[in-house]
């Protein structure tokens, strides 16, 4: 009785590799567009337009926008006074 003979298409792969029936998964590229800010509590990457954390309930102090007008003033001030 003769031995059997292995078919060689199953046994390399079509790259010349010598693992049989193993397959290499895609790469995954994961592209974010969306800002994101850290959450001091749980440290957790959440929306940067999120006002409470979705994990742990911890919520971001809000800045009024009177007072972000305000800093934009005080640094072109100090711009101008520094220039002229």
């Amino acid at each position: 009785m003769e031995a059997p003979t292995l078919n060689p298409s199953l046994s390399h792969s079509k790259n010349g590799g010598d693992k049989q029936g193993l397959i290499k998964p895609p790469k995954i590229v994961i592209l974010s567009f969306m800002e994101k800010k850290e959450c001091p509590s749980c440290a957790v990457e959440v929306d940067a337009d999120a006002e409470v954390c979705p994990i742990c309930g911890y919520e971001f102090p809000r800045q009024s926008t009177a007072v972000k007008i305000a800093v934009w003033v005080m640094i072109a001030l100090m711009l101008i006074w520094f220039f002229f």
